[in-house]
Order: C-alpha cells, then sequence, then structure tokens
C-alpha cells in the first residue's frame, strides 16, 4: 500500500476554511490509529506573518496557475519511515507530499515578494496542539453562513491552559508548549529547520 491510499484524506474529518480544526482531528486520528506513525514526528505548521498576508500557490480555492491570499493557513508536517511530508486538505497537490515538492509548488520565492508579504511559521509538537490549541471560531463568524460552520464541538474548550488561535497567530508571542517560529526568507533553509525534529 501506497501513502496516498494508506493516508486517504476522504478518512478524516473535515471542513472547508477550517483548516486548524481539521489539522487537530487529524493529528487526533493519526494518534489512535494503528499505523507506522506515532505524534513525536508530527508538527502543526501554522503559515502566517504580521500582516496576516500569505500567498499560496495550489491552493484549491484558488483558480488554477494562481495564487491565493489567506491571513493563515495551517498544515501537518510528518517524518514517516525516516522522510518528512506534508498534509494539506486544501492543496491541489497529494493530500500527503513530500516537503521538497510541497514547499517548492506552493512558496513563492521570497525573491518575488514584497518584505511585507514574507511568511512566517509556527511548527508546534502534535502532542502539544492536541493538548492546548483551543478556536472559539470567532474569527468566521459573521464571515460565512452557521451551517457551514462545522458539525463537531469546539475543540479544548473545557481546558484551563489552552492557547487560542488568534493568539498562535500573533507571531510576538512565545508559549511554553514547545513551539518555534521561523521567518521564510529561502526554501532551502525552511527545508532544513522543517526537517530537524530533534
Amino acid at each position: 500500500m501506497n501513502l496516498q491510499e494508506e493516508y486517504n484524506k476522504k478518512h478524516y474529518l473535515y471542513t472547508p476554511l477550517f483548516c486548524e480544526e481539521n489539522i487537530w482531528h487529524l493529528i487526533h486520528s493519526l494518534s489512535i490509529a494503528n499505523q507506522n506513525i506515532n505524534t513525536n514526528k508530527l508538527w502543526a505548521l501554522i503559515i502566517t506573518n504580521p500582516d496576516k498576508k500569505i500567498a499560496l500557490l495550489n491552493q484549491q480555492a484558488a483558480a488554477i496557475n494562481q495564487p491565493i491570499v489567506w491571513d493563515y493557513h495551517v498544515i501537518l508536517l510528518a517524518e514517516i519511515h525516516y522522510q518528512f511530508f506534508i498534509f494539506d486538505f486544501d492543496t491541489r497537490l497529494h493530500f500527503i507530499t513530500p516537503v521538497h515538492q510541497y514547499l517548492q509548488n506552493t512558496f513563492i520565492s521570497s525573491e518575488q515578494l514584497p518584505l511585507e508579504w514574507l511568511p512566517y511559521i509556527r511548527k508546534i509538537p502534535a502532542d502539544s496542539y492536541l493538548e492546548c490549541f483551543y478556536s472559539d471560531r470567532q474569527h468566521m463568524k459573521g464571515q460565512i453562513e452557521k451551517s457551514a460552520f462545522p458539525s463537531w464541538p469546539l475543540i479544548n474548550s473545557d481546558k484551563p491552559h489552552r492557547i487560542r488561535l488568534v493568539d498562535y497567530l500573533d507571531l510576538e508571542q512565545a508559549f511554553d508548549d514547545n513551539s518555534q517560529v521561523f521567518k521564510i526568507t529561502s526554501l532551502t533553509t525552511l527545508e532544513q529547520w522543517l526537517s530537524f525534529s530533534d
């Protein structure tokens, strides 16, 4: 069985425009499944920048061969069989794509972007994301119909020590969840940083 069959996105919970919750549920599913993966080798990646403007290629919500501008996007980094992969529910690439291929086909070269458009990534260990992430969905209220919200309940709404989505998006904030922030100025250095799992 190849990875596309083993990790078929149809097997996981998904609601459009709620990437942060989709990735939380994906991590949860992978953590309880009997697959060749463990949460010590998984990281949630939150892509954003101080101006909340990131341009990504090959996103399904954009026209073909055109970038889309998000205020943020959340994907999953996984080390599987000593190789690194990205899981992205919203890409036109494969749901699970080798990290080098994903970066080359998703991010625009920093030389082609104004400084205020350079993306940052907050890399969060999966166990921390499972334990701490919380969204009250306030950022989507009034933006879409209620019927378009996830059918599942709010994540970690009962946790006393939780980190809100809006706080994760604040790149000036540091947390005790072992997360790290990286400014993307080079895809080569980004790949090296993502692939350093210790």
